[in-house]
Parts: structure tokens; C-alpha cells; sequence
């Protein structure tokens, strides 16, 4: 599952899988399990989003009409996170599962956390 943190520039900037050890520095500095991956992770500024608030954080990010979803903010998080969890367990049959990890291009590269 990917880590992605954004920067002042309000853009997605750096990545890194929670597995890595850059991944597992940030789960470790918000106090978050470092053996259990079940949601996406998003860092922005001092907070750890996940789940619904994770996704809204993501979409905020993007143009119209993505983020024109950000809407659902205003949906209680438990009934969001609700409609979020069937979608994330189910997210390989619904949007597919690649054999092989993506390398990043190398213009790309630069948006990834690495030693």
C-alpha cells in the first residue's frame, strides 16, 4: 500500500511503500502499527490521514471534476470510512492487481523517498 505525503506546494511530491524503511520511519513517528498495513497512509503537514480522510485529502489535490468529491466531507467519517472499507478490501477485484511492481520513470523519480 503507498505512503504519499505532500508537499507546501499542495502537490502529491514524495512516495514510499509503508514496508520501506523511509515508510516505516513515518508509521513509527505517528505512533502506527509497523506490522499491520490494512488502509492508505497520506501525510500532510503534522497529521497521518487515513482511510476516507485519506482519499479526500488525495482528491483535494486534483482538478475538477475528481475534486469536486471532496464534497463528502461533509458525511460523517464513520459513515465514509464505512463506504471506504468494502471498496479498499475489494480493490484488486475491482481495479485489478499488477504481478509486478511499477518502476518509477525516471523524471518520476525525484517524487519518491529513498536513502
Amino acid at each position: 500500500i503507498p505512503l504519499r505525503l505532500v508537499g507546501s506546494e499542495m502537490c502529491i511530491r514524495d512516495r514510499c511503500s509503508v514496508q520501506s524503511p523511509q515508510g516505516q520511519a513515518i508509521l513509527a513517528w505517528f505512533g502506527m502499527p509497523l506490522d499491520h498495513f490494512d488502509t492508505l497512509v497520506y501525510v500532510e503537514g503534522d497529521q497521518a490521514l487515513q482511510r476516507s480522510d485519506a482519499i479526500l485529502a488525495i482528491l483535494r489535490q486534483l482538478p475538477a471534476p475528481w475534486r469536486w468529491a471532496t464534497l463528502a466531507r461533509v458525511i460523517p467519517r464513520r459513515l465514509r470510512d464505512w463506504a471506504y472499507d468494502p471498496i479498499a478490501r475489494n480493490r484488486y477485484r475491482l481495479f485489478g492487481r499488477h504481478e509486478y511492481c511499477q518502476v518509477p520513470r525516471p523524471e518520476d523519480r525525484e517524487r519518491f523517498l529513498h536513502d
